[in-house]
């Protein structure tokens, strides 16, 4: 509980952030802000009594010549409607990294929150060198899966049946399952959790997945190879020697 609120709080903080560097970087695009107000009009409010001239017009040569202006400097900003295009990007990209980070937040937390599945729950026992995570009672369907080998069956469809059997008995008691688990995941995950032998687990999940989807058709050998490792399962998976 407290790990997750301080997760929310530090991608607050940095959404935050992100979000004052894209409107800084905006505002730095658009050019230097100036708070000046606009200069009053200079245009003289003409006189209720019209003034006449007491004297004549200058000539043509006495007439005071007139500075040259200059012509207005370039400033050096970008155009207005480039600035905007840039501004735009900006935001863009900050905000799809804010993004990223939330669902990479997201990702992290999910896997790292505890089971809510009680200790104790119907169909699951506790693995003897795994503390008190939950492990669902694998005897009936080691057993199921023994029979599976042994009925006479295709070996493509007895190899299936007898990995499936444990599928079948981890998803029942769904002991720590997490959305993103296949059945198949899952079942290879609850056989390490408890102790049994990892070279007998890898050879039966080696012969499932060639009988599920490899070209060739299994042999008797293998479904001897996954009696054996059903049988050494058996054998191991409570902690026994």
């Amino acid at each position: 509980m407290h790990r997750s609120g301080a997760t929310t709080g530090v991608l607050g903080v940095v959404l935050t952030v992100l979000v004052l560097l894209a409107a800084a970087a905006g505002a730095g695009l658009r050019g230097p802000w100036s708070a000046d107000p606009p200069s009053a009009s200079t245009t003289p409010t003409p006189s209720e009594t019209p003034i006449v001239p007491t004297e004549s017009p200058p000539s043509q040569e006495e007439e005071t010549p007139l500075e040259p202006v200059e012509p207005p400097r370039d400033s050096g900003g970008l155009p207005s409607w480039l600035a905007d295009v840039a501004e735009v990007v900006v935001v863009v990209a900050v905000l799809g990294a804010a993004v990223v980070l939330a669902v990479w937040l997201w990702r992290r937390r999910r896997r790292s929150a505890p089971s809510l599945i009680p200790d104790h729950a119907p169909g699951v026992t506790t693995g003897a060198d795994h503390g008190d995570e939950p492990v669902p009672d694998l005897a009936p369907a080691l057993t199921r899966a023994r029979r599976a080998l042994g009925v006479g069956a295709p070996p493509r469809d007895a190899i299936v049946a007898a990995w499936v059997s444990l599928e079948e008995a981890a998803g029942e008691a769904g002991a720590g399952r997490v959305p993103s688990d296949t059945p198949t995941e899952f079942a290879h995950a609850v056989l390490e959790r408890t102790s049994a032998d990892p070279e007998a687990v890898a050879r039966l999940l080696r012969l499932y997945r060639a009988a599920r989807f490899g070209r060739s058709q299994p042999t008797s050998d293998d479904v001897a190879a996954a009696t054996d490792a059903i049988g050494r399962i058996e054998e191991t998976w409570e902690g026994r020697p």
